[in-house]
């Protein structure tokens, strides 16, 4: 198999074709082409953009897509060189997981955030914390010892109350910000509990074009169970949520996601000008 790899590099090499590197650096697919520059015996030594060298230096792995490869092929990183662009790739093999596949963007949080999580079939509330969240979905943490099997399985519905820190500014065209929850199943929830009455009133302030500008605001939404991944070395659990926001949540949430991209860009520029000096 081994061979079969190296002869598809040789022939694209030849051929002068690039291939793409792809990574998940926080949340964020980062996929820049790169150019195989020479073949050896059983690694390849490729040049590619400064964002890529940054992934493939905290990560050590890349996945490597091409229209002539069928497959995607996850690779190793045996040796890189910020300084020439290059990096040299090993083990190579065929996998069959779906990266690249997801077509928002999920940004992980740069501190821990905590929330409330409370499901349709029990009264208690307990605290999860955020993974990374889109627009449409969110990956919450929970410990092992808070999660129940029968409660939480895929298709459940569940509370969610989260705080997102950070500055907003919400366009309004009525003059007022509304904060509502969707009042069907749900509803019947033990609100109280999760405070709904009181924690949706952030610190706000507004002007003359109805902008309102918000601090740290906290969200309520409900959303539905997806999948749900053991994490044993952690001794907890990742739940994948499947959103249904609300306009002010949405907005919110966009926001977020845009502060910690740019956030996310300036670091991984920190972090190739210290590779590259390095």
């Amino acid at each position: 198999m081994a061979m079969d790899f190296m002869t598809i590099f040789w022939n694209l090499a030849s051929g002068r074709e690039t291939i793409s590197l792809l990574n998940v650096y926080q949340g964020i697919p980062i996929s820049y082409p790169a150019t195989i520059i020479n073949v050896g015996e059983n690694v390849i030594q490729v040049i590619t953009e400064k964002y890529q060298l940054v992934c493939l230096y905290h990560e050590r792995e890349t996945y490597i897509q091409s229209p002539e490869i069928s497959e995607i092929i996850k690779a190793k990183v045996s040796g890189l060189d910020a300084a020439t662009s290059t990096v040299i790739l090993s083990d190579f093999e065929i996998v069959t997981k779906t990266i690249g596949e997801r077509q928002e963007v999920r940004v992980c949080p740069k501190f821990s955030i905590e929330g409330e999580i409370q499901s349709q079939d029990l009264a208690d509330v307990y605290q999860g914390e955020l993974a990374d969240i889109s627009q449409s979905g969110m990956g919450i943490y929970i410990n092992e010892r808070d999660f129940f099997p029968r409660v939480y399985r895929p298709g459940r519905k569940l509370g969610l109350c989260f705080k997102l820190p950070g500055t907003y500014q919400i366009f309004e065209s009525k003059g007022y910000i509304q904060t509502p929850y969707d009042r069907d199943e749900m509803a019947r929830f033990n609100r109280s509990s999760l405070r709904y009455s009181d924690i949706h009133q952030p610190k706000q302030a507004t002007d003359a074009s109805n902008v309102r500008r918000l601090i740290s605001p906290e969200l309520t939404m409900q959303g539905t169970i997806a999948n749900i991944l053991e994490l044993e070395s952690q001794k907890r659990r990742r739940i994948g949520v499947r959103l249904v926001l609300d306009e002010f949540s949405r907005l919110v949430i966009s926001q977020f996601i845009a502060q910690r991209q740019s956030e996310i860009i300036q670091e991984i520029n920190a972090v190739y000008q210290l590779i590259s000096e390095g």
